[in-house]
């Protein structure tokens, strides 16, 4: 498990999932504590640190629920579950049409 800074907010466009610090790219940047879990090669498991919920004395923005689909296959979600909030990453099927 790593611990690390990664800049998170509503929208992205992911680059290389292979590259956590690159693939998280947004439009408005919010660094939070997070702990790094490899499930397996197609899943990537990050829980946001609870703790950080002041960036210079501003409120972190929550999120109930953020859906990224890339045509690259890639999906990302970022859900918030009582005080932690959680970010999944898998490769998922792209869509034929």
């Amino acid at each position: 498990m790593k611990l690390g800074y990664f800049m998170i907010t509503r929208d992205t466009v992911i680059k290389d999932w292979h590259l956590v610090g690159e693939m998280l790219a947004f439009i408005k940047f919010v660094p939070i504590h997070v702990s790094m879990e490899v499930a397996s090669d197609r899943f990537i498991y990050l829980g946001f640190s609870p703790f950080f919920n002041e960036i210079e004395g501003n409120p972190v923005p929550e999120y109930d629920a953020i859906v990224v689909k890339e045509s690259n296959g890639l999906h990302m979600t970022v859900h918030q579950t009582g005080n932690r909030r959680h970010f999944g990453l898998s490769l998922v099927e792209a869509d034929d049409d």
